[in-house]
């Protein structure tokens, strides 16, 4: 009896270390690709900025720059919240699927 127990407790714990990873891979690459469109972002804002020959040509530049920006904060607050909402549903049939079992 004690060996049983002690076998679908550690099966248990190996699922959820497996599916811990499989989210931490999934938020790193999530994380990873933001992190490269904001450089991007930034890139292309400083040669607009090095490449602008007067005032007006910096305000376009910010101007379009602040328009990017807010395009890819909304994008990006789309996708975390569509992230959550697959976490909670994971977490939820977890739930569901331990009180079954008990």
């Amino acid at each position: 009896m004690k060996v049983l127990i002690l076998l679908s407790l550690l099966t248990s714990l190996s699922y959820a270390d497996a599916d811990k990873s499989e989210n931490l891979d999934q938020l790193k690459s999530m994380i990873s690709g933001n992190i490269d469109q904001h450089i991007s972002l930034l890139q292309n804002f400083k040669s607009c900025i090095q490449s602008a020959t007067g005032r007006e040509q910096l305000q376009d530049c910010r101007k379009s720059n602040k328009e990017a920006m807010e395009k890819f904060r909304a994008e990006n607050k789309d996708e975390r919240k569509s992230f959550k909402e697959e976490m909670k549903a994971r977490r939820e049939e977890k739930k569901a699927s331990k009180e079954k079992k008990q």
